[in-house]
């Protein structure tokens, strides 16, 4: 049983949709053909659209479709750093689980959340040299943290950032699964002077196996990144593209309402579950959307053992030090992907674990 996996369920996958998309446009409509650098313009016209509704105005002409937001990264990688670039991340941070920058020569410059939230005034060093640098963000519904900016801090974020000459890579793939009405402002929107690269994703709110996602930023930069895809792959399969688009268009509004329903429902049994069998052993802030619960013990916890007794137990668990070295006292937990009726005995089973094997310390 998955605690941990940020990925929806099957169950939420809408298969039936794809299926109904296949059969009934894409024998009629399809060309499989290499598209443009860019990606197929019938679906940055509606990527154009949806981002339209979160406030952010572009042209098709800024957008660059990618292999999921996970590629966006990499080309943002490949084609904007040098080894004396650095990189400023938040931590804990999802890019921490992950390899894409994990072999380049440019500095990693880990600023936690709680710092840059206490320090907004103030993020960066003052004689420090950031020529070169970018820094990545997630900034509504952070994975794993769930932290959101108030818009006051997006503000002085952007400002900080453009006073230093830092772009800002804003990875906004969860903001659709804001739980109670719209969404915060994205930086993106915010934003003036052209200093943000956005990512988007219909990973986390569609399919992950689509491999669907886009960067939208400054046309001279898009122009470079889409070259680069080029060069890699000749482009996001143009069958992935065509279901992408006739989903935009016809399916994704629907989808996204009755996803949130599901996801709050998810979300309060874990919640019940973690009060029930948790809640006298750390804390976790308030969910207002996305995957993920982000637990801190309140006393140290040998969860490295914790960890391997599970795996034991048919039970996956995503121990904090994932994300940062510094958060080996915290668990991220998902209620997205794990079985509803399955919640709460996971969870009282991960406790009688603890309990039994003393690793509370």
């Amino acid at each position: 049983m998955r605690l941990g996996t940020g990925e929806l369920s099957p169950e939420l996958i809408p298969n039936d949709a794809f299926k109904k998309i296949i059969h009934e446009d894409l024998s009629d409509q399809l060309s499989s053909n290499y598209e443009e650098p860019k990606g197929n313009i019938f679906l940055r016209q509606e990527i154009q659209k949806l981002v339209n509704k979160r406030g952010i105005q572009c042209s098709t002409n800024e957008i660059c479709i990618t292999s999921g937001a996970l590629q966006g990264l990499k080309l943002i990688s490949d084609g904007l750093l040098i080894p004396k670039s650095k990189i400023i991340v938040e931590s804990p941070s999802y890019i921490n689980s992950i390899r894409t920058w994990h072999r380049i020569q440019s500095e990693i410059i880990p600023l936690s959340i709680d710092y840059i939230k206490n320090d907004i005034n103030s993020i960066f060093k003052e004689n420090e040299d950031y020529s070169n640098s970018i820094f990545y963000c997630n900034p509504t519904l952070h994975n794993p943290t769930s932290n959101s900016y108030t818009y006051n801090e997006k503000e002085k974020i952007l400002k900080q950032c453009k006073e230093k000459g830092i772009p800002i890579v804003e990875d906004d793939i969860y903001s659709e699964l804001w739980f109670d009405g719209n969404p915060p402002k994205t930086l993106k929107e915010l934003d003036s002077s052209n200093n943000v690269l956005y990512l988007g994703s219909l990973s986390k709110t569609v399919s992950p196996g689509l491999r669907i996602g886009w960067v939208i930023g400054n046309e001279r930069v898009v122009n470079h990144l889409a070259d680069l895809k080029m060069q890699n792959d000749y482009g996001a399969s143009s069958i992935s593209q065509f279901i992408a688009t006739q989903w935009l268009k016809s399916y994704h509004s629907h989808h996204i309402d009755n996803l949130k329903v599901e996801l709050i429902q998810r979300k309060k049994l874990m919640e019940e579950a973690l009060n029930k069998y948790f809640g006298d052993l750390g804390r976790w802030n308030q969910i207002d959307g996305s995957f993920y619960i982000w637990f801190k013990f309140s006393e140290k916890i040998n969860i490295k053992k914790l960890f391997q007794l599970s795996i034991k137990e048919a039970l996956l668990i995503h121990p904090g030090e994932v994300y940062s070295d510094k958060e080996k006292n915290s668990i991220r937990f998902s209620y997205s992907y794990i079985e509803k009726n399955k919640i709460n005995e996971s969870i009282k089973k991960l406790r009688e674990i603890i309990d039994k094997e003393n690793l509370i310390y």
